[in-house]
């Protein structure tokens, strides 16, 4: 036996002597170790020790599975505190002796387990208690038939759908399972006249022998008011039962006649509610007995009387469904030919809507103007081609940036209706360059985008270039006009290094700009010409950058000579050919890169004209170079002459507040307008001739000089002098440089100058670098000289030291320059092969 089932001690001692004193046999047995510790005399008489040793032997050795259980079932309800009745059976000198026996926990301080106290209960020697625990008995017996009567009713209740037959068989089986003699249900309703509360039988259920009242009119429209409503109706409306004997009602009671003509001896009454409201009461009878139910059965059959009002109301509720049901069908039917005309109303507009979005599918993915297809159906398509070429073995793909050379100045000079017809005829020509399998779209005014499939060569996609610069060298007719235009081509080879649609359509964009810089037909993209062009982009990036800290800080603010920036301004002279005077400094930009050092103007200016850079960067260099010339004015007064040349990029001359800026400038600076002059180029004046006219006037207006710079590399109209109010032509260096070599070149330097006079214009030289083209030039009557045989550019500092010089020699200049005595050689040229350092 293991440490868990030691067994306790022999009880011998009180309080369980006392148990000696009684009667009723008395048993104390332990379930741990299967053994009885302990009986009273009564219980040594009924029980030897003889059959005892042989139950505890039997028990302790066979320890069957049904006895193991039976004893799990005894130790949880000791663990439970339960008390409970077993009907024992013992043999007693030969006589069957059958007794029941109440069985308990015992709790002692000598015995650690929990033990089993057995007392049999003798009717000879316990009448009154034996009496008790048998009509406990039947009371539990009535209680477990009443539940599964219950249960029974509640299930049929659920499981029928005809409520009438539901309720009626409910009540069969609870009439019968729990022995009543009726069971039936009243209804209540109101009096026709009174209002007063009625009630009649609408079910009933009779046993075999009883008779039925079904069909007794006096159990029809019977008023509460006549039978001791407190007694019956005021409990059944509060929610109570109401259930007594009919021996126990006083004489001369309105319910003693009323339910003794019913052969009624005991009655039960429990109310049926319907959402709170008093519907009627469930009733059972017994004729036989005056038996009385008990609160166990009266809370069961409670159940039964809610589960049979919920049936009554699931069956008013069908009812009004029903009801429901067929107004509607009949609004339904109503409606029906509304619906249909309705129907047929929606699959006409559904038609026009699928319509109106399929054409805004079309018009989302198509150019409107040529019928193409436009960016967004291109980038689909590349997409498509670029995972295709990553996931099989096709052949590659090229895709052509087109752009119309020019197509701004035909848009501008013979109208947009002309621009509009000339894009579809190019379309037009350029979709019959094409294979069916290619593609074509039209990306943004005039630029377009070709993509060729199963092209694995470059010379493929050169084909189909040279095809379409054939195609569009022949002239397009527009009514009565012929327009001869061409285009320039970028071209970039789909490989598996691409990933991405923008990024491979950039790259050929990049070299269609590469070809037009070049004033080439088409060029091919090119890893390392990409190189370049990552290194301009970084380039710009860098400018941008660099810009910025301008803009922080303030445009005019950043702009004041003490200000440290990687911007700066040199200064060129431009003096008189004539005299030598110092007529004017034009303000050159630099950029001193922090890694790359000192960039070359040409590269920088040229990536912040085509970024817009260019706006805020001319505005700084305007204020810079005005601040300086208001600087040299204060400390050198005698040079109330000397002006400051600063150039304007196209996109500063566009802007509309261009003139209001100037004023702003003139104003913080301080200097006077007229000492102030303004050199842009041709093509400024041709983006927009209108406003390059009428920004020009209001210039002239406030006596700003404007100089048109590179004269002669342009388009060299003869109509912009005679049109614009110009005062000064620049003859581009590439001229001065030509000027010992070719005669032609000296004819159209004469020619250029001679037109300046004429038309009453100065004209400036630049580029000059020789004593020979300076006495050429002055010779011919030229205004003005700029170039390295006068000065490099010089920092603000050398310019200021190169005006003291001047100064001071300025008389000197006058008696030996070329004009006086040509021959001699220059005092300038000193100043020249050595400016002053700054």
């Amino acid at each position: 036996m293991t440490e868990a089932f030691r067994p306790c001690p022999p009880l011998n001692q009180s309080p369980l002597q006392l148990f000696n004193q009684l009667q009723c046999p008395v048993w104390v047995i332990s379930l741990e170790t299967m053994s009885l510790h302990w009986s009273n005399h009564a219980g040594q008489k009924l029980w030897p020790r003889s059959s005892l040793r042989a139950w505890i032997k039997h028990a302790q050795q066979g320890r069957s599975d049904r006895v193991l259980s039976r004893v799990d079932r005894v130790r949880q309800a000791l663990a439970e505190q339960q008390t409970w009745t077993e009907q024992w059976t013992f043999y007693r000198q030969g006589e069957l002796v059958s007794m029941p026996c109440l069985c308990s926990a015992l709790s002692l301080d000598a015995c650690p387990e929990a033990l089993l106290l057995v007392e049999g209960l003798d009717e000879r020697l316990e009448p009154a208690l034996a009496r008790a625990l048998r009509l406990t008995e039947t009371n539990l017996q009535q209680r477990d038939a009443t539940m599964l009567a219950v249960g029974e009713a509640m299930r049929s209740l659920l499981g029928n759908a005809d409520s009438d037959q539901a309720i009626s068989h409910a009540l069969q089986l609870l009439g019968s399972m729990t022995h009543v003699d009726r069971a039936y249900i009243f209804k209540n309703h109101p009096h026709p006249v009174t209002g007063d509360l009625l009630t009649s039988q609408r079910w009933e259920w009779t046993y075999d022998r009883v008779t039925t009242q079904i069909d007794n009119l006096e159990l029809h429209n019977i008023s509460y008011q006549a039978l001791s409503p407190e007694d019956w109706l005021d409990p059944l409306r509060s929610d109570c039962c109401v259930s007594f004997r009919l021996r126990d009602l006083p004489a001369g009671h309105p319910l003693v006649e009323f339910l003794g003509a019913q052969q009624i001896q005991s009655i039960l009454a429990l109310p049926i509610l319907l959402q709170g409201n008093f519907w009627g009461f469930l009733g059972f009878d017994r004729c036989r007995t005056d038996q009385l139910w008990t609160e166990a059965e009266q809370n069961l059959l409670r159940l039964a009387a809610a589960a049979i009002g919920c049936t009554i109301l699931r069956h008013q509720s069908e009812v009004k469904l029903a009801s429901f049901n067929t107004q509607i069908e009949a609004l339904v039917e109503q409606r029906t030919l509304k619906l249909r005309a309705a129907v047929q109303q929606l699959q006409q507009e559904i038609h026009e809507r699928e319509r109106a979005e399929s054409q805004l599918r079309y018009n989302a993915l198509h150019d409107r103007l040529t019928g193409l297809p436009n960016r967004a159906f291109l980038m689909e398509e590349l997409g498509r081609t670029i995972a295709q070429l990553q996931t099989t073995d096709s052949l590659g793909f090229a895709i052509l940036f087109v752009d119309i050379d020019r197509f701004k100045v035909i848009n501008d000079s013979l109208g947009h209706q002309v621009g509009d017809e000339l894009l579809v005829a190019i379309a037009h020509r350029l979709r019959r360059c094409l294979r069916p399998v290619d593609s074509i779209a039209r990306l943004d005014g005039d630029e377009f985008a070709i993509l060729l499939r199963d092209v694995g060569t470059r010379t493929q996609a050169e084909q189909v270039a040279e095809a379409i610069h054939r195609s569009l060298a022949r002239p397009v007719t527009l009514g009565s006009q012929e327009i001869f235009t061409s285009v320039s081509i970028g071209i970039a080879l789909g490989s598996r290094e691409y990933n991405c649609a923008e990024l491979l359509l950039r790259d050929a964009d990049i070299f269609m700009r590469r070809a037009k810089a070049m004033r080439s037909r088409h060029e091919v993209f090119d890893r390392a010409v990409h190189q370049q062009v990552l290194t301009t982009l970084r380039l710009e990036y860098d400018l941008r950058r660099a810009i910025a800290q301008i803009e922080e800080m303030g445009i005019e603010q950043a702009s004041r000579p003490e200000v440290d920036l990687p911007f700066s301004l040199r200064y060129q002279p431009i003096a008189e050919a004539a005299t030598g005077y110092i007529y004017s400094f034009e303000a050159l930009l630099r950029w001193n890169h922090p890694e790359l050092g000192p960039v070359a103007p040409d590269r920088f200016i040229a990536i912040a004209e085509e970024t817009g850079l260019i706006v805020t960067l001319g505005l700084w260099t305007l204020y810079r170079a005005c601040y300086q010339l208001s600087e040299w004015q204060r400390l050198y007064p005698e040079l109330d002459r000397l002006r400051m040349a600063v150039n304007l990029s196209a996109k500063q001359f566009s802007r509309l507040d261009l003139i209001e800026q100037i004023d702003q400038v003139l104003h913080r600076t301080g200097i006077h307008p007229g000492t102030l002059k303004l050199e842009i180029t041709e093509t400024t004046i041709a983006d927009n001739s209108d406003l390059a006219e009428a920004t020009m006037h209001e210039l002239r207006a406030r006596r700003i000089t404007i100089c048109m710079d590179d004269f002669g590399t342009g388009y060299s109209s003869l109509s912009y002098l005679h049109r614009f109010p110009l005062d000064v032509i620049k003859i581009d260096r590439s001229f001065i440089a030509q000027l010992g070599g070719r005669d032609n070149t000296q004819a159209i330097v004469r020619a250029i100058i001679t037109l300046a006079e004429h038309l009453g214009m100065q004209t400036i030289a630049e580029g000059v670098e020789q004593q020979e083209q300076l006495q050429w030039l002055a010779g011919l009557g030229c205004t003005y000289i700029q170039g390295y045989w006068l000065a490099k550019p010089l920092s603000a500092r050398g310019a200021g030291q190169l005006l003291v010089q001047r100064i001071s020699e300025a008389e000197t200049l006058r008696q030996t320059w070329p004009a006086a005595c040509p021959d001699k050689s220059l005092p300038v040229a000193a100043i020249a092969t050595q400016p002053p350092q700054g």
